[in-house]
């Protein structure tokens, strides 16, 4: 997520009514301090999907990365201590990494974008780890990334965050053999309904979509607006698939959590 890494992202783990928050650290000055008020830097830690903190209760998630608006930030070194954090704790997922042209600022900007979120792919397919992608007007690069490797060289699962991409888009990424049941789709009001151009996307792509690649999300920082925000995608997501929504929200619960059970294979 874009504005900082220890407030409540959702980018992965919503469910209708009752949220379920995943928090993500996007740049390496806030890894430890969001380990720190998640509980993830005890010793004894709890598996993911149970309480991992006395003071977040519904926190099932955790994830570290360097997102593409942070990349400037980098300091050298950064894979390996990345790395090292990960390998720390095994329910921590990759995230919230990724492509973004809409914030590129030249040649040098853009090649850096794509170096640091390729190492990070190669790291979330080394420890096996479950990967949450920010993407804007690069899904073409990350599906030929995706399509050269192997399903030994890739991450286990990998969720677009708030998808904005096209039609051709979702069902090329869905026609890649090696990541059958692995690619979910997040969709979220604040991303996917904010303009009616959006919201025509959302409706257009949605239908070839499984439900069972499904994921429903908030995007905010403000806990107080997420419930609203989930009954918003949720109705607009159930309308289209043609189900009722506390249908849908089961469904997406469960694909929440095989997303992210991912991580313990």
């Amino acid at each position: 997520m874009a504005s900082g890494g220890n407030d409540f992202d959702n980018s992965t783990a919503d469910q209708y009514v009752h949220p379920l928050y995943c928090l993500m650290a996007v740049e390496e000055a806030d890894w430890s301090g969001l380990l720190a008020i998640s509980g993830r830097d005890r010793k004894e830690k709890k598996p993911l999907l149970q309480d991992v903190s006395q003071n977040n209760k519904e926190v099932v998630a955790v994830g570290l990365g360097i997102h593409p608006w942070k990349t400037q930030n980098v300091q050298s070194g950064w894979e390996g201590r990345l790395k090292e954090a990960l390998e720390r704790d095994p329910t921590l997922i990759v995230g919230e990494i990724g492509l973004d042209k809409a914030r590129e600022s030249g040649k040098k900007s853009w090649e850096e974008q794509r170096q640091i979120f390729e190492l990070q792919m190669k790291l979330a397919a080394e420890l096996k780890r479950p990967v949450s992608v920010h993407c804007v007007r690069a899904y073409g690069i990350v599906y030929e990334w995706l399509k050269g490797r192997s399903a030994a060289d890739l991450p286990p699962s990998v969720a677009f965050h708030s998808y904005t991409g096209s039609l051709d888009m979702a069902g090329a990424f869905l026609r890649l053999e090696h990541l059958q049941g692995s690619v979910f789709f997040g969709f979220s009001a604040a991303v996917c309904l904010r303009y009616p151009a959006a919201e025509a996307k959302l409706r257009q792509v949605l239908p070839i979509l499984p439900k069972e690649s499904l994921l429903l999300e908030s995007d905010l920082d403000d806990r107080e607006a997420v419930p609203g925000a989930m009954n918003t995608i949720c109705d607009v997501v159930a309308e289209v698939k043609g189900m009722e929504r506390n249908a849908l929200a089961e469904v997406t619960t469960k694909n929440a959590e095989r997303f992210l059970r991912r991580a313990l294979r």
